[in-house]
């Protein structure tokens, strides 16, 4: 795991504290949904994939191996979308990528109504 300054920050009981980038299933396909519940199954997984209740999920953002990843991701059919969601995170410094119907959306990104 990377311990880079960039992803992890020293709370004061000196423990570490990573980002998470928020966002509404919305942003995601219908497509995407399904592979992600697939994901949260399966082991191995293309995605490290962890469920939020019933409105979502939690996905690791892999910092290494990105062209690998994005790769696999296209392989086994997640959308372009849930791709660059991935990009955006992992540019911003998120460890974890929150994908839940109780996020707000942004009018920056693709929308599907599903």
């Amino acid at each position: 795991m990377n311990n880079s300054t960039c992803f992890w920050e020293t709370l004061p009981c000196e423990c570490k504290m990573g980002k998470i980038m928020d966002v509404s299933t919305k942003h995601i396909t219908r497509n995407d949904d399904a592979l992600l519940k697939k994901d949260c199954d399966a082991r191995p997984s293309v995605a490290i994939v962890f469920r939020k209740d019933d409105v979502g999920y939690f996905v690791h953002v892999p910092h290494d191996d990105i062209e690998e990843y994005e790769r696999e991701f296209r392989d086994v059919g997640y959308s372009e979308e849930f791709i660059e969601l991935i990009r955006i995170a992992r540019a911003e410094g998120a460890m974890l990528l929150c994908i839940s119907a109780d996020s707000g959306t942004s009018g920056k990104l693709s929308s599907f109504d599903w």
